[in-house]
């Protein structure tokens, strides 16, 4: 969905329009002092607010790793995207792709030459050609899969693996013993039959 934009309006003042829906991005580019990152034409691909709770996302600790997750979903500069082109982001290590997929388009996200992670875009806002470059609504953070901060889900699964681990353990030493006691009493049964 192409949303047509007067002249004259820059990025921010389009995504002020959609701010219920993207707050909580936008709210880690003012915790991460990146906001200079969008005073100018830049092409921003945005996870919306689920995004956020769907993925159950543990955001990165440190400020440089919020910072390096921000620039991952910034193009430093205005282009126009084509699809199957890969983009530099902000990120020196992060190129963005987008594709089109059995008529949706698909941002992937890859890592020093790595596919990553992958979002459905949802909307598209242009506040072009004047001065305000293009924003693209996603439905996932475009993040690295492989980090030491795993989702709230992987965490549970985790949990249940393990415990699961230890409870088999228990069964398989208790049948253990339960054979080891049954053979010693069917040695002590056939010596009093005979």
């Amino acid at each position: 969905i192409l949303i047509p934009v007067q002249a004259y309006v820059d990025l921010l003042q389009i995504l002020s329009v959609q701010e219920s829906k993207v707050s909580r991005f936008l709210a880690l580019v003012n915790q991460t002092n990146q906001t200079y990152a969008l005073d100018r034409p830049v092409v921003l691909f945005i996870p919306t607010n689920e995004a956020f709770d769907i993925d159950k996302l543990l955001l990165p600790s440190s400020n440089a790793d919020l910072v390096s997750l921000i620039k991952q979903h910034i193009l430093p500069s205005y282009e126009s995207i084509k699809n199957d082109t890969m983009y530099n982001t902000s990120n020196p290590n992060a190129h963005i792709q987008l594709s089109s997929i059995k008529g949706k388009q698909i941002v992937t996200l890859y890592l020093n030459g790595e596919k990553k992670s992958q979002a459905n875009v949802i909307t598209i806002l242009n506040a072009m050609p004047v001065t305000g470059g293009t924003a693209f609504i996603i439905d996932a953070v475009l993040t690295d899969l492989n980090t030491n901060t795993l989702p709230f889900g992987a965490l549970i699964g985790i949990a249940v693996a393990f415990g699961l681990l230890v409870v088999v353990t228990i069964i398989l030493a208790f049948v253990r013993i339960f054979c080891v006691f049954t053979k010693k009493n069917m040695k002590l049964l056939i010596s009093l039959q005979y």
